[in-house]
């Protein structure tokens, strides 16, 4: 017998779906129009061209410290 969750509490359904994929023509077609704006605009125009629409994903913040490599030879 299945039981009924308690009155006045909220049922969450958790939706897990599988992210879309593109075809392999879909991806080159993509490829050729990134070459054509990057050779047709200046760097900072291109930037915010392949940044337009993009959201911030919310998450906690890390600083990374990076060390200088040391001369090897």
């Amino acid at each position: 017998m299945e039981k009924s969750p308690p009155p006045g509490s909220q049922e969450k359904k958790v939706s897990i779906e599988e992210p879309k994929t593109l075809t392999e023509a879909e991806l080159n077609a993509l490829r050729e129009k990134a070459r054509e704006i990057i050779n047709t605009h200046s760097v900072e125009e291109a930037t915010k061209i392949f940044l337009a629409g993009s959201k911030n994903v919310a998450g906690p913040s890390i600083e990374v410290k990076v060390k200088p490599k040391e001369n090897v030879r």
